[in-house]
């Protein structure tokens, strides 16, 4: 069974027409070992990310007693979904 199957255009190219229907089994297999081992990466090689500790008093004074929401109609374009869902 060829991968690919070609055709004539026409204009005399040579065009391919077909693929094999098995690939796209291949390809979900493919990318599902890859999520696989990507996962297996991240929580065994990976390096942990340390952050540094700036509890100093001047950070915590600029923080306002009360962050302004994001407008619903904004939130989607910004990736704040949960914001506009609750709203619901």
């Amino acid at each position: 069974m060829d991968f690919i199957t070609w055709a004539t255009s026409p204009w005399g190219q040579t065009v391919p027409i077909h693929i094999a229907w098995y690939l796209i089994w291949f390809m979900a297999i493919a990318g599902l070992l890859f999520m696989i081992v990507h996962a297996l990466y991240v929580g065994i090689f990976a390096a942990k990310k340390t952050f540094a500790k700036n509890d100093s008093p001047a950070v915590v004074a600029a923080v306002p007693e009360r962050v302004p929401d994001t407008p619903w109609l904004h939130a989607p374009f910004i990736g704040s979904w949960p914001s506009p869902c609750s709203r619901c």
